[in-house]
């Protein structure tokens, strides 16, 4: 017969609390993650959908829209491609493959004068 000392039971009273205080550490650190990357990945949609880089929407003015938004799902379409079979796939084949060739893009067509050109003045 074994018996338990008093000294087996403050040992495993330690590995129980070291254990739960690991496991609640743990479980802090996973909803910090999750909710961090939960406004990356809204961050990101709302930057495909109104298709900005991160670059132009820092500099963009408020409220203003991209020459280059054609409408959410053509947006989406010019990142993912045009077969959503493939947008989970991360890697690029033909049936997948964005629209345009990456230096020419399609642009919303009363949004195409530059906000640095100037109309010429009447008279």
């Amino acid at each position: 017969m074994v018996t338990l000392t008093q000294s087996d039971d403050i040992g495993q009273h330690k590995w129980y609390i070291c254990t739960s205080v690991m496991v609640l550490m743990s479980y802090m650190m996973s909803v910090l993650l999750i909710v961090t990357l939960t406004n990356f990945l809204k961050f990101h949609l709302k930057l495909v959908l109104d298709n900005y880089t991160t670059i132009e929407n820092l500099e963009r003015e408020e409220g203003a829209k991209s020459k280059f938004d054609i409408g959410r799902r053509r947006n989406w379409e010019q990142v993912f491609g045009t077969n959503p079979w493939w947008w989970w796939y991360p890697c690029h084949i033909n049936a997948s493959r964005p629209v345009g060739d990456g230096v020419r893009w399609r642009v919303h067509y009363t949004r195409v004068i530059d906000e640095d050109e100037e109309l010429p003045a009447e008279g």
